[in-house]
């Protein structure tokens, strides 16, 4: 559908426009406003689904990782106790080392550091050390295998990415071979398959990318390629450097610009109060975020309505504000009616008004399928039950309501 010309406001209140109509109210219009409504309908709805499904995609592939970081800093939490003096005790071992260099660890060194305490040591280092990623990408892989892997291919297989920027491609070509072998149980790509590596798998990832089989011959391992794989593809994603097909919000970032664009960017900027410079545009971006995080430093801890809580690395709690004052007008008319009706609520009012001109009725719920909302006098009843001091009073015996209400 060719919507060049069309403001994206408009689209979405043509798109509004149907979603609260009555198919008997759509089917009235003339033919050529209905088709022109349903096919405008039709072509938001579905860039709003491929949307969703883009959010959905990089909800799941940061899930592996983050999910992953936790269940090893939980682990590792578990097993770790901090061990204090690690200098004086390297240097303790260094002299034990010295002077019984042809000694029994057992006899020379466990005398000086216990046995406990070097194991102590031993996590501690694990935790905090070059250990600390092989385990978070052993359980990314895991968890891969056992839960994503079962999905991510179908909503892969639904969406077509694009990529504007040469650099970038490897990934859309990674993504070309992840659908091909979707179906495949094998353990390696094929061995004259061309893999694409740079630009796809970081450093960390490479020797569990790459392995070597039996024969000696390199082979790329799929679970790990895929994961390292949809990493690069969620970074790529968030930056629109590489775009889906039909989408809106990560759509082409080319048709965010003018189409004169080129020919008139100067002018551009110039309307827009940016620099032509992206190095001075950085800079005054980054200026400005230093300036306002010492602002905010400054301004924290005397800040009485802000607290860093200890949870979670410091969460920042802000106290709610404060309730804004009734409105005068709505105050002079509670008034007004508790003077002369002090058993009658404004809910009374609604309903009984309600009740006897069905204003509801002009009211629609902004999807298909919803005729009214305009709810029955049983539905009244539900709400507020008989009985109830709010239900015991009838506007009936109140003239001058019944003839507001044109009773």
């Amino acid at each position: 559908m060719n919507t060049t010309g069309f403001a994206p406001k408009f689209l979405d209140r043509q798109k509004q426009r149907v979603a609260v109509e009555f198919n008997y109210g759509t089917s009235q219009h003339p033919e050529h406003i209905r088709h022109t409504l349903v096919a405008t309908y039709c072509f938001v709805r579905s860039r709003e689904i491929i949307d969703r499904l883009v959010d959905q995609l990089i909800q799941m592939i940061h899930g592996i990782g983050s999910r992953s970081e936790k269940r090893v800093e939980k682990k590792l939490l578990n097993d770790l106790r901090k061990v204090s003096g690690k200098t004086n005790i390297l240097c303790q071992l260094a002299e034990a080392a010295i002077e019984h260099p042809d000694g029994v660890i057992r006899d020379v060194v466990y005398p000086v550091v216990s046995e406990k305490t070097l194991k102590a040591l031993v996590k501690e280092l694990k935790a905090t050390g070059p250990a600390y990623r092989p385990q978070v990408q052993t359980v990314m892989r895991a968890s891969y295998r056992g839960r994503y892997r079962r999905m991510l291919p179908a909503i892969l297989s639904a969406l077509k990415f694009r990529s504007n920027n040469e650099a970038h491609r490897p990934v859309i070509r990674g993504l070309e071979l992840l659908k091909r072998y979707a179906e495949s149980r094998v353990h390696y790509y094929d061995i004259e398959e061309e893999v694409p590596l740079k630009g796809v798998a970081k450093k960390d990832w490479l020797d569990l990318v790459i392995e070597v089989d039996n024969d000696g011959n390199e082979r790329i391992n799929r679970i790990n390629y895929e994961v390292t794989l949809l990493q690069a593809l969620r970074d790529r994603l968030c930056c629109k450097e590489i775009w889906v097909v039909g989408a809106d919000r990560c759509r082409n970032p080319d048709d965010d610009l003018p189409g004169d664009f080129e020919e008139r960017r100067a002018e551009y900027y110039g309307a827009l109060s940016l620099p032509i410079d992206p190095e001075v545009f950085c800079q005054k971006i980054q200026e400005t975020m230093t300036e306002e995080l010492e602002n905010l430093d400054r301004s924290m801890p005397k800040n009485s309505l802000v607290r860093i809580l200890s949870r979670s690395d410091g969460w920042i709690s802000v106290k709610p504000l404060d309730a804004q004052p009734e409105p005068q007008n709505l105050i002079r008319l509670k008034t007004e009616v508790g003077k002369r009706w002090p058993m009658t609520s404004l809910l009374d009012v609604l309903k009984e008004t309600d009740l006897r001109i069905g204003l509801t009725e002009c009211f629609r719920r902004p999807y298909r399928f919803s005729y009214s909302i305009s709810p029955s006098r049983a539905s009244y009843s539900k709400a507020i039950p008989v009985g109830s001091s709010t239900a015991r009073v009838s506007l009936d015996r109140i003239p001058r309501c019944r003839s507001l209400a044109g009773g």
